[in-house]
């Protein structure tokens, strides 16, 4: 189990690495509207951030982004991240958040 902060740090730095210039994007974003990163607001708020997301950028590329966030925070099956995507999208966040819950 990570920490919230450990939690940003991981998922930036994957994301930054497989899509610079849609970080980029979505930060600028993130900053103007919450004051805080793409990171910082997926993990705070997965379910608002995912559904913001989807004001910005395509649904195939937002699910692609939570993918490569998901896979940064440890070895994951298929399965669950899909499993975690889709309770996304339904607006539950718990399976987003186990691996860093309860710590702050």
């Amino acid at each position: 189990m990570v920490s919230k902060e450990q939690a940003v740090k991981l998922i930036d730095a994957a994301l930054r690495k497989v899509a610079l210039g849609m970080v980029v994007n979505l930060d600028s974003h993130f900053y103007m509207s919450r004051g805080r990163s793409f990171a910082e607001s997926l993990v705070e708020d997965p379910v608002g951030t995912y559904r913001e997301m989807l004001q910005v950028v395509p649904e195939s590329m937002a699910r692609t982004m939570i993918r490569i966030a998901i896979r940064s925070l440890g070895s994951f099956s298929v399965v669950d991240i899909e499993k975690a995507i889709e309770a996304l999208k339904e607006g539950d966040p718990g399976p987003f958040q186990s691996p860093y819950r309860g710590v702050s």
